[in-house]
């Protein structure tokens, strides 16, 4: 099975001991996600680093034994069916939900599902999104 790992679910990789950490290691899962999310996670390397103790980039090298990352020509021809799952949103919700819309788009052209714990992502029928909660029930 291949699923697209958002960046908010990614942040919690990077505690040794945090069950998404074993659950993205431990399972056969093929873990793809967008380049951004690595800028992401860079952006915020400091408060990384304080909350789990340790240095990004070695703990950005182990994740990307486990993640797949794609550049954005790689699903760019996606981003706007994806915007278009949320047309019906208010304004404040698109915004949010076009914060995500990297992973949407490459869950679409991926045929695949994605992981995470934002709500707003649920309001589209085209792709399946999975909190870490019914991920994990979904691999057990």
């Amino acid at each position: 099975m291949k699923t697209v790992v958002d960046t908010n679910v990614l942040f919690s990789f990077f505690k040794e001991d945090s069950f998404t950490r074993r659950l993205i290691i431990l399972n056969d899962i093929e873990w793809i996600a967008p380049e951004q999310a690595l800028h992401e996670l860079r952006k915020y390397s400091d408060i990384i680093a304080e909350k789990s103790h340790k240095q990004v980039e070695p703990a950005l090298e182990i994740l990307r034994e486990y993640v797949q990352f794609f550049k954005l020509e790689d699903y760019s021809t996606y981003l706007g069916e994806a915007e278009r799952l949320f047309s019906d949103l208010s304004d404040a919700e698109k915004k949010e939900a076009f914060e995500d819309i990297d992973f949407v788009a490459l869950a679409l052209k991926e045929q695949c599902p994605l992981w995470s714990n934002d709500k707003l992502l649920k309001k589209q029928n085209k792709i399946s999104v999975f909190t870490t909660t019914e991920m994990a029930k979904l691999l057990n």
